[in-house]
C-alpha cells in the first residue's frame, strides 16, 4: 500500500525541488499517485504509449531492451525519473523497465510533469541531468574508442558547472561502496554539506555570483578531502561527502571540521568586481551501518545537517 503523501520536504530531501520552491509546488505533489510493485513486476514495457513519468521513492528499477533473457542496459536509483521522454514527446517507450526488487513509485501525468518543469528551475534540471545521462550511457555501449568513451563517462558522471560528481555516478559507484561496508565495516561516513544562506547570494547578487559561490565551495571540499573520498552535487546548494576510514566520532569529527574550514578559509571574487564574499557551510555527519540502506545513512546525515544549521549555521554535527 502507498504511504503517507508524497510531500515538498520528500521532494528536497531526493533533490528534485529546492527548499524555497517546495511549499508551492506541495499541492502539485500530492495529486501524484504512489504506486508499489512487487519483484519481477513490469513498469515500462518497451514500444508501447506512454502518458506518465514515474519517480523512484524506494527500491530499484533495471533497463532492457528485451523483456526476458536481455541484457540490462542500464538502471534507475532512488530520486531518479523514469518515462519523461516518451510521457513528453508521445513517442512508444524505447525499452522495457522492471523492478529488481518490491518499489515504490510516484505516477506523474504529462500535464503535472510539464508544470513541475516549468515551474520549478530545480527539476527541469534534473529532468534534463537524467536524459543526458541516459543518452551517454547510449552512446558509450556504441563507443569503440577508449579515449571517447571516457569522454562520455566524465560527462555523464560529473556536473557541469561545479565539476564534482553527479547524482548518476553515485547511483552507480555506491552500491559497490556500501557492499564493502556489508563485509568489512571500514568506518564509511555520509557527510552532507550545505551553504549557509544560499538564498542571500542569489537574492542579493544574482544567480551567477550563486553559481561562483557553488564552485568556490566544491573546490575546497576537494582541496580538503583524502584519497579515496568523494564530493558529490546531489542538488541545488547541498552536496555529500563521502569519507571511508572513519573508526570514531573523533576522527569523523576532524574531517567534518576540515572541510568547514577549508570552506571558511577561502574567500570568493565575483567577476567583474572587487568585493570578496565570505562564504561558510554546515555539515551533518552519519557513519554508515553495514546493512543499512544508503538512503537511510543519508537521512540521517540530513537530521545533523539539520541540527548544525538549527545551531547557528558553519558547524559540524554528528548523528
Amino acid at each position: 500500500m502507498p504511504g503517507a503523501p508524497f510531500s515538498g520536504g520528500d521532494a528536497v530531501r531526493l533533490g528534485l525541488l529546492s527548499s524555497a520552491e517546495a511549499p508551492a509546488l506541495e499541492p502539485l505533489l500530492e495529486r501524484c499517485i504512489q504506486r508499489q510493485v512487487e519483484a519481477g513486476a513490469v513498469v515500462l514495457a518497451g514500444n508501447t504509449a506512454n502518458n506518465a513519468a514515474a519517480i523512484l521513492l524506494e527500491g530499484s528499477l533495471a533497463v532492457l531492451l528485451q523483456p526476458d533473457g536481455g541484457a540490462q542496459v542500464g538502471s534507475v536509483a532512488v530520486g531518479e525519473l523514469v518515462g519523461e521522454v516518451s510521457a513528453l514527446t508521445g513517442s512508444p517507450t524505447s525499452a522495457w523497465v522492471i523492478a529488481s526488487e518490491p518499489s515504490r513509485l510516484l505516477e506523474l501525468e504529462r500535464e503535472t510533469l510539464l508544470e513541475l518543469a516549468n515551474r520549478s528551475h530545480q527539476f527541469a534540471v534534473r529532468m534534463l541531468e537524467t536524459v543526458c545521462g541516459r543518452l551517454y550511457s547510449s552512446n558509450l555501449r556504441a563507443l569503440s574508442s577508449d579515449a571517447a568513451s571516457r569522454e562520455f563517462q566524465r560527462k555523464a558522471y560529473f556536473d557541469q558547472l561545479t565539476g564534482l560528481k553527479n547524482r548518476t555516478w553515485l547511483s552507480q559507484h555506491l552500491p559497490a561502496l556500501l557492499d564493502t561496508q556489508q563485509h568489512s565495516d571500514e568506518g564509511l561516513h555520509f557527510f552532507m554539506v550545505d551553504i549557509d544562506h544560499f538564498k542571500r547570494f542569489n537574492d542579493t547578487w544574482g544567480h551567477a555570483a550563486g553559481d561562483q559561490v557553488l564552485v568556490a565551495v566544491g573546490e575546497a571540499l576537494v582541496s580538503a578531502i583524502r584519497p579515496g573520498d568523494h564530493v558529490v552535487r546531489v542538488g541545488g546548494e547541498e552536496i555529500l561527502v563521502l569519507a571511508n576510514q572513519l573508526p570514531d566520532n573523533a576522527q569523523a569529527t576532524a574531517v567534518g571540521e576540515r572541510l568547514r574550514q577549508a570552506v571558511e578559509q577561502r574567500q570568493v571574487q565575483l567577476d567583474g568586481s572587487d568585493e570578496l564574499l565570505q562564504v561558510t557551510i554546515s555539515v551533518g555527519g552519519a557513519r554508515h551501518q553495514p546493512g543499512e540502506a544508503g538512503e537511510a545513512t543519508q537521512a540521517r546525515a540530513d537530521e545533523a545537517l539539520y541540527a548544525a544549521k538549527n545551531g547557528g549555521r558553519n558547524r559540524v554535527e554528528l548523528a
